[in-house]
């Protein structure tokens, strides 16, 4: 069973796409967003540039892991491996093999300033140390620690900014969070219906985690509480894109300064939702992207910036002027010629701007450094792409 549903995965990720965005000549692809906001045509690579790829994996990269601070990148592929990369070379300097060429390694992410690297693969979730050991090439018996509570494959990690938490959601719909500290599964929880696809903390809070799944529906859970605060269904009307497609749940990013939620999107769109009350739908990133949105992130250097990147091969970079959130703005309105009249609030329109790059493979994941974005797609590369 597990076989064939590894196979159907790899299916999926590796069928042929739809037809490549934008030809040579001119189109409209103007688009209205939530707020107002006019999007106009793309202006092609003019502010990304390709400057480099990290080879290594034999197979699909399938999520990408950045650690500035120590100059190191992580990548887990479809080859059974998790690879470290230093980012200033661009060479590889560690190889974790966690099975054979055909156990899939979906999600890895680093635990700063301890040397920890956390990662996935079927139903477990393993802790590395990396300064334990000077081996180049570590296997899976010199995990830390493994925890093997999950009932179906694991999708995707998170960490909390503070390092103590450790959030995993998996094909049966759940949601887990582990205490780094005393290694103890905290909960484990029935999260969606159907598959839980992506996993993500509130880089501001390190009580709230954000799911989302193919049930078209994203929820926000208190960590202490073990309960839901939020759930916003992305298929009700005003929520859906242009696509035939359900509006299935492929990856989420929390901005790093702003409460705003990102979601990419199977019906070819993103959504920038509020974190608070309802999750309404303040920027709707539609017609750049012709097929699934598979990757969403909001670089740290730039709070304007939103990066996307889909099964159509396209990496698109989205401006936010002058903010995610709208600005709203009072002014006073006199009543018969006296002060301190009754007030009305404004709302200052938004701006977005959209930039796209093509790349030759479906990509799969987004990972940001200092000044650059690293692409993990089918291919067994990693492109590096720079945001001037």
């Amino acid at each position: 069973k597990k076989k064939q549903k590894q196979k159907q995965k790899q299916k999926q990720k590796k069928a042929p796409g739809a037809a490549l965005v934008h030809g040579a000549g001119p189109e409209s692809t103007h688009a209205e967003g939530s707020a107002g906001a006019r999007i106009p045509d793309p202006s092609p690579d003019s502010s990304l540039r390709r400057v480099g790829t990290l080879s290594g994996h034999t197979d699909a990269v399938l999520s990408v892991a950045t650690l500035p601070s120590e100059h190191l990148i992580a990548s887990s592929s479809e080859d059974g491996t998790v690879r470290c990369w230093d980012d200033r070379t661009h060479k590889a300097v560690r190889m974790i093999r966690l099975g054979d060429s055909t156990t899939a390694v979906p999600s890895v992410c680093f635990h700063p300033g301890t040397g920890r690297l956390y990662s996935c693969a079927e139903n477990k979730v393993s802790m590395f140390d990396l300064r334990s050991t000077d081996r180049i090439i570590m296997d899976a018996e010199l995990a830390v620690h493994t925890w093997d509570h999950h009932t179906d494959e694991v999708n995707q990690l998170s960490l909390s900014a503070n390092g103590n938490y450790l959030a995993s959601c998996d094909d049966d719909g759940f949601l887990s969070v582990i205490h780094t500290k005393s290694l103890s599964v905290h909960s484990y929880q029935k999260a969606h219906e159907n598959v839980c696809t992506s996993v993500a903390f509130d880089p501001n809070s390190n009580q709230r985690v954000f799911t989302g799944g193919t049930d078209s529906t994203v929820n926000q859970w208190a960590v202490s509480e073990r309960s839901q605060t939020q759930h916003i269904d992305l298929s009700e009307e005003g929520q859906m894109g242009a696509a035939i497609n359900p509006p299935f749940v492929t990856a989420l990013a929390v901005h790093p300064h702003e409460p705003v939620l990102g979601v990419a999107r199977a019906d070819y769109s993103a959504s920038i939702h509020q974190i608070s009350g309802s999750g309404a739908i303040l920027h709707h990133l539609t017609e750049q992207h012709t097929n699934m949105v598979s990757a969403i992130v909001f670089p740290t250097f730039d709070p304007q910036l939103i990066l996307t990147g889909g099964a159509d091969r396209t990496l698109s970079l989205w401006r936010v002027e002058p903010r995610m959130i709208p600005i709203q703005r009072g002014s006073s309105r006199a009543r018969g010629g006296l002060s301190g009249g009754a007030r009305s609030r404004k709302t200052v329109p938004t701006r977005i701007t959209a930039t796209r790059v093509q790349l030759k493979d479906k990509i799969n994941a987004l990972g940001v450094g200092e000044r650059a974005i690293y692409v993990g797609d089918t291919s067994p590369q990693i492109h590096v792409v720079e945001c001037k």
